[in-house]
Order: C-alpha cells, then structure tokens, then sequence
C-alpha cells in the first residue's frame, strides 16, 4: 500500500457532495441513503453551519486532517509539511446531481454517481492506514463508500432482474 495527500480540490469536491447530499435529504432524489455514520460524525463533531446544516468546508477540513494523520503515520520519516488550506477559497467540483429521473420504480444512475463513488474510493484508500483505519472518518467514509455502492446496484434493472437465491 501507498498512501498521499489527497489534493485540495478532490477533498472539498467530496466534502460539497457530502454537504448536499446530507442537506438535502438526497435518498428521495438520488436512492443514496446517508449512513448513520456519517450524520453522527458531521452532528457530533460539530461539521455544521449556526443553523445546522452540514458545512462543506468544516468537513473539508476535517476529511484534510484525517488524510494528513494518515499520511504521517504511514511516512513517520517524512511528514506532510503542506499546510491546510482555508477551504472556504477552494473551489469544488460540483459533482451531486438532485435532478434525477425516476424510472421504471427507480432512479437514473448518472456519471456523477460514479465519479463520487471513484472519488470516495480513492479518499478511503488513502486513509486506510493503521493511524486512521479504526477511527470515525474512516468508519464513516466506509459506510458512505458502500452505500453509493449500493444506490448504484439497486437502481440498475438488472439487480431486480436477478431474484434472490432463483438463479441457483
């Protein structure tokens, strides 16, 4: 395994898509179910705005630290000296789409639907790291991988298409 600091612009596209999806009860727009995980580590550590919704940039920095924590344990000889940048000045990739069609019982899984999951693949690779693995980030960025992961299969007709066990 390797691991590196995940550039500005790839954290704080994630945080905003996180933001969004949270803030905006995505599951009815998009089938994403925000994991319990997830709501608990943006409520709980205080990744909110005064009026409690998600705040991209806390959570950017937040997402920023855990990257750092794991890279300097993985690389004790060489920690990262790249300092955290003021996110509010870092522009995100606007990937989360709330317009989908809903189709045939189920939601149109667009490219953004993939290039999160890529995205948050990626994220969770690099903090996968003994520093990092057992912790609340990761945790929670584990479960959001996999629910992605599961929106994606469930609204494609041929997950419904193949019945449980009737394949055998």
């Amino acid at each position: 395994m390797s691991c590196f600091i995940c550039s500005y612009t790839a954290i704080k596209t994630l945080a905003a898509a996180i933001a969004t999806l949270y803030n905006s009860y995505a599951y009815q727009c998009t089938g994403i179910s925000m994991p319990k995980s997830v709501r608990l580590l943006i409520k709980g550590n205080s990744l909110t705005d005064a009026h409690f919704f998600a705040d991209e940039n806390k959570i950017a920095a937040a997402l920023y630290a855990e990257n750092v924590k794991a890279y300097d344990g993985r690389y004790k000889d060489h920690p990262c000296t790249v300092p955290a940048p003021d996110f509010a000045a870092v522009e995100a990739v606007s990937l989360v789409r709330l317009d989908n069609k809903w189709k045939n019982g189920r939601h149109t899984i667009s490219e953004w639907y993939f290039r999160l999951l890529k995205l948050s693949e990626m994220y969770l690779y690099q903090i996968n790291e003994d520093a990092t693995a057992d912790g609340r980030i990761y945790l929670a960025m584990r479960d959001f991988v996999i629910a992605l992961r599961t929106a994606i299969a469930h609204n494609d007709p041929r997950y419904e298409q193949n019945g449980w066990g009737e394949w055998y």
